[in-house]
């Protein structure tokens, strides 16, 4: 399984994903912070 979190889901949540062994990608780690709701919406699919 694979998750993209945006930039609003605290890193906290992202670390305890990956601590279970969920591979999660941050918008904020891959620089896309800013970036409107439709790219993330693309970027996550």
């Amino acid at each position: 399984m694979k998750i993209y979190a945006d930039e609003n889901i605290e890193f906290s949540i992202i670390e305890g994903l990956r601590r279970r062994k969920i591979d999660v990608f941050s918008a904020r780690e891959l620089g896309f912070a800013g970036k409107s709701d439709e790219f993330h919406i693309r970027k996550g699919e």
